[in-house]
């Protein structure tokens, strides 16, 4: 068996990072406890390539819906919709949770999923 090893050590977040996706085009999303996104680049050596800001609690999840959007769910119960083909500076957001958003996922049929800390899961279209 071959030993892995690091090949780079990420750093910027000022708070536990407790998600990470993948862009359609190749870019390393991370949502923290410090509130913010952070975009890194591979053809870039991964360094940070923009900070967005927008939820007041902390990201616990990230996920991307099949058209490419960046979607973030958070401990302040909402769920953010991040456009990068606008350079992300549009965004929708979905209430509904009494609770902290905990995860995200993409159902088959391209729906979004969402649990919280609100003790419900909801689909949304």
């Amino acid at each position: 068996m071959s030993q892995i090893e690091i090949l780079r050590m990420l750093s910027g977040h000022t708070s536990a990072i407790y998600s990470l996706t993948i862009l359609q085009d190749g870019r390393l999303v991370s949502g923290s406890g410090d509130k913010s996104i952070k975009i890194r680049n591979p053809k870039d050596n991964f360094n940070c390539s923009r900070t967005l800001t927008g939820h007041s609690g902390v990201i616990y999840s990230l996920t991307r819906l099949q058209d490419g959007r960046l979607v973030p769910g958070s401990e302040d119960k909402t769920i953010k919709i991040w456009n990068p083909e606008d350079n992300f500076d549009s965004t929708n957001t979905l209430s509904g949770h009494s609770g902290g958003v905990r995860s995200l996922t993409l159902l088959q049929d391209g729906r979004l999923a969402s649990s919280s800390a609100d003790k419900t899961i909801k689909i949304w279209d």
